[in-house]
């Protein structure tokens, strides 16, 4: 990563440039690694006997690649990254509320965590906290 040198009492530290590029990796691999992570999870839920909650991450997968190819066509990073948090956030959660509960579902709702990392990688700082509490 380039970094340029920022003077702080004095003394010379080196201070990480953002480069959208970087950037704009990390959310592709996250998005394309999540989105597959979801075809494969319903279709254990299909394997399992339960059509009916594949459709969340089957769904989520499928908006997913919808966000990332809106995404290449507009080049609008911000909002990109914000869809694709509020789908991590609110996926698992609905799935979760679908199958009868915390408990129930085995704590998939834990799965939306991640939305706090990707908002990090992506956004910011202040959105991830934001988004983890």
């Amino acid at each position: 990563m380039a970094t340029t040198p920022r003077s702080v009492l004095g003394s010379r530290i080196a201070e990480p440039v953002h480069d959208r590029r970087i950037t704009v990796a990390v959310i592709r691999a996250f998005t394309w690694t999540i989105g597959l992570a979801g075809v494969v999870w319903g279709t254990i839920y299909i394997v399992l006997g339960v059509p009916t909650a594949a459709v969340f991450p089957y769904g989520f997968s499928i908006l997913s690649v919808l966000n990332w190819a809106l995404f290449r066509s507009h080049g609008r990073l911000y909002w990109f990254s914000a869809v694709e948090v509020a789908l991590i956030l609110v996926v698992p959660v609905g799935l979760s509320l679908h199958l009868g509960g915390f408990m129930a579902s085995g704590g998939v709702a834990l799965w939306s965590m991640l939305a706090s990392v990707g908002a990090l990688l992506t956004i910011g700082p202040r959105v991830a906290l934001v988004v983890f509490a």
